[in-house]
């Protein structure tokens, strides 16, 4: 995973789920300011999503707009 800005620190994972027949997959990254340990730090959660069938045709896309976030100081 990169990020957009030096100073963020996050996680992802990759989540399968079904919903009204169609199965579906998630991108999801939990991110953060850097720096100390801060219970009271926002987490911001950002996702990008497809239908399974068509996830890794777009996969490479989807990744690109979650790299593209950036956080205002």
């Amino acid at each position: 995973m990169q990020v957009a800005d030096d100073d963020v620190e996050g996680r992802e994972w990759l989540f399968e789920g079904q919903r009204g027949g169609t199965r579906w997959v998630f991108l999801i990254r939990a991110l953060r300011r850097g720096g100390e340990r801060n219970a009271s730090r926002p987490v911001y959660l950002i996702r990008a999503y497809a239908p399974a069938a068509r996830f890794a045709a777009l996969e490479k896309e989807l990744t690109a707009m979650l790299d593209s976030v950036k956080f205002s100081r």
